[in-house]
């Protein structure tokens, strides 16, 4: 029986493509645009609905008021900016992890990491400028609704190539025909 490393558990063996294919530009803009539509309700929800109050408490407490017109423009915005970037990302990296959920969810992670995490943990945590739970809510919240709506905008995102795993690639290398079993899996004729 063949080793199978903790990566090939976790990430399957569908990491590379045959022929790399061209990012789907258009699919990239409307997934995106779903991505970002998702996760800006999602964070909306989060911020608005369930810690609004803290918010409010927060902001009164710093000498300002409730955020106003343009920053609710500006949150549409860099919401519909994160949500391409990371269906953008998503597509960048299917060739080398594989189209599928766990793909979207690190896609989602890491766009959540560098958009939400460090500047969160920068201004709120470095600086003390909010409380712990509002910072740590906000930020958990902004997670959950990055990745969700990456998932949503990655399900409308479709590559021009279909995807095929490492031993396809390197039977068809060696030249031996992969034989087909009723679960879908390829199987050496020895």
């Amino acid at each position: 029986m063949a080793k199978v490393s903790l990566w090939q558990r976790v990430f399957g063996n569908t990491v590379p493509r045959e022929v790399p294919g061209r990012i789907n530009a258009p699919r990239v803009v409307i997934g995106g645009i779903v991505a970002g539509v998702v996760s800006r309700g999602l964070q909306h929800l989060v911020d608005d609905v369930f810690l609004g109050r803290q918010w409010d408490a927060q902001l009164v407490s710093l000498g300002r008021g409730y955020f106003g017109l343009f920053s609710g423009i500006g949150d549409i915005v860099f919401g519909l900016i994160g949500g391409i970037l990371s269906i953008w990302l998503y597509a960048s990296i299917c060739p080398r992890f594989g189209a599928g959920r766990r793909t979207a969810i690190l896609a989602g992670m890491v766009v959540w990491a560098i958009g939400t995490l460090v500047p969160n943990a920068f201004i709120m945590f470095l600086g003390n400028l909010f409380s712990r739970p509002l910072a740590e809510g906000t930020t958990l919240g902004a997670m959950g609704a990055v990745v969700i709506g990456t998932l949503a905008g990655a399900e409308l995102y479709r590559d021009r190539t279909l995807p095929a795993t490492w031993a396809t690639i390197a039977r068809k290398a060696r030249g031996i025909e992969p034989a087909r079993t009723s679960g879908g899996r390829d199987e050496v004729q020895n």
